[in-house]
């Protein structure tokens, strides 16, 4: 297994008071995606990336690494840091704010990246659409809305749910997104994403949801 799994965790952000330790079902934001990552990684591949001593609690209680990062690191910088202390030479990157990404899921999406080493440098999980899309009142991909949705380019929405990218990609500045990125198509629910205190509650809504289709499929 060349990879290393991180699941970045911060006490606090714009959805929740507690940030990724906020309350899902019985469970928290993280520990259901530890939960979700232990079911398809080994342990010794998984750290969580954290100044959180809560975090570091998980880490213990799961058996899986602790990555300490400084609570003032910028993004960027941590993702550097982050590349200087794995040993791997690549690095899968999943964020508690995507919950409905199963272990299943997982698994496909990290194999299909590495079946496609050479043709690709990175990956990236988006969800595909066909809108009508405009930038500083321009038209972006249609000439005429007669034409229907269905004669649109589409559009890809990045879902900040996996990022798969190489240590020698975050070290050369280009963070977790290459020069050639795969475009990994996720489902409506599995691209959900908790990005505002409205989706974190929506979000949270939708468990016995996520249940019953993993029950119907």
């Amino acid at each position: 297994m060349n990879y290393s799994l991180i699941i970045p965790a911060k006490n606090t952000n714009k959805h929740h008071k507690k940030g990724d330790f906020a309350p899902f079902g019985d469970t928290t934001l993280l520990e259901w995606k530890v939960s979700q990552c232990v079911d398809f990684c080994n342990k010794s591949n998984i750290f969580i990336s954290s100044y959180s001593e809560k975090a570091k609690s998980i880490a213990k209680k799961n058996k899986i690494g602790l990555m300490y990062r400084k609570k003032d690191l910028s993004y960027a910088d941590t993702l550097v840091d982050i590349a200087e202390k794995v040993t791997t030479e690549y690095v899968v990157w999943v964020n508690p704010t995507t919950p409905f990404i199963g272990p299943l899921k997982y698994k496909e999406v990290i194999d299909t990246f590495f079946l496609n080493l050479g043709k690709y440098d990175s990956l990236i999980t988006v969800n595909k659409r066909k809108d009508f899309v405009y930038y500083n009142n321009k038209k972006i991909n249609f000439d005429n809305h007669t034409d229907g949705r269905d004669c649109l380019e589409p559009i890809y929405i990045a879902t900040n749910g996996i990022y798969i990218t190489s240590k020698e990609n975050i070290l050369n500045g280009k963070g977790l997104i290459g020069e050639k990125p795969f475009f990994y198509n996720l489902n409506y629910l599995e691209s959900l994403e908790i990005g505002s205190e409205q989706t974190y509650h929506f979000v949270s809504e939708l468990i016995s949801l996520y249940f019953q289709k993993k029950l119907n499929f």
